[in-house]
């Protein structure tokens, strides 16, 4: 429902799956949960509830939740928040949280994060 695919799109519906999967343990319903949240998808838009479900998603070993957590705490304009996420996901093996890491570590005007954006370039290409 979440993207309409085969059936008509229903944000609502959507939501009401992914809360019963949160239920059963499913990190990828908890990260897909507080996407709904964090944009105002079938629920009120609350930023903050989606940062509870995200930490909820990474509890539940989903690791790609670092990147979508980090993300909203940069665009609230908490960079530090937002590095120590992707850290964290790029440590569990996030490719975007990495990405991230590269390239706003890679803009900074201190020569050691932009050492540490190469040092994560490395990995991701060693990765690859």
């Amino acid at each position: 429902y979440y993207k309409g695919d085969y059936v008509e799109k229903s944000y609502e519906k959507a939501v009401q799956y992914f809360i019963q999967g949160v239920g059963l343990g499913s990190g990828t319903c908890a990260r897909m949960l507080a996407n709904c949240q964090a944009n105002g998808y079938g629920v009120d838009m609350d930023k903050q509830k989606a940062k509870q479900t995200y930490e909820q998603a990474i509890q539940l070993n989903d690791v790609r939740s670092y990147s979508f957590l980090g993300t909203l705490y940069y665009k609230e304009g908490d960079k530090e928040a937002a590095l120590e996420c992707w850290r964290k996901g790029g440590e569990n093996g996030d490719e975007v949280s990495i990405k991230n890491l590269i390239r706003v570590l890679g803009a900074s005007k201190d020569p050691n994060l932009r050492d540490e954006s190469k040092q994560w370039q490395s990995k991701l290409q060693n990765k690859n």
